[in-house]
């Protein structure tokens, strides 16, 4: 499966190999390419979910780009954070979505760039649903999932519920 790109990024679906390489590395990816924080990347939500999704993706390889995407700036190709899809059961009809920007590259656009390009690639597979949540004090993600036309559904506790049909697609 190709990359998808954006004006900044470059979104790498994790395949089987990195998926392996990821897990087995203990917070050092062996890709040769530039890291530049190697303590944020990959993510311990990644890392928690990267079995699960070998699994996945050894049971049925046509799964690729249903899980975690590697997120690279496109002029260097340094990673800048990662972005995922996940299945809640067999069901591709409607996904769940999640992303994680480091640190220093927080705050400038790239995960509302992301996020949009992970949405259209998303319903040109013929997703119906994505749903999000983040913290309730992370005004920072919501603007992101509001920016992409996700839609507030519930709030509860310190967790706040978005969602996004594909009736609700950017203009």
């Amino acid at each position: 499966m190709d990359a998808l790109k954006s004006l900044r990024l470059i979104l790498e679906p994790i395949d089987l190999t990195t998926a392996s390489n990821l897990l087995n590395e203990t917070g050092k990816y062996s890709n040769p390419l530039y890291i530049h924080n190697e303590n944020e990347f990959p993510s311990n939500a990644l890392r928690a979910f990267l079995p699960i999704y070998i699994e996945l993706l050894e049971n049925d390889m046509t799964m690729l780009g249903y899980g975690p995407w590697i997120l690279r700036n496109k002029t260097n190709r340094m990673i800048i954070g990662e972005i995922g899809l996940r299945m809640e059961s067999q069901d591709t009809i409607v996904l769940d979505i999640g992303y994680q920007i480091i640190s220093e590259f927080r705050n400038q656009g790239f995960a509302t760039e992301a996020v949009s390009v992970i949405c259209d690639w998303a319903f040109t597979k013929g997703v119906r649903e994505l749903n999000a949540y983040c913290d309730l004090e992370n005004k920072a993600s919501q603007k992101v999932l509001i920016k992409n036309n996700f839609v507030i559904v519930s709030v509860k506790t310190d967790l706040i519920f978005f969602k996004k049909t594909c009736s609700n697609l950017n203009p």
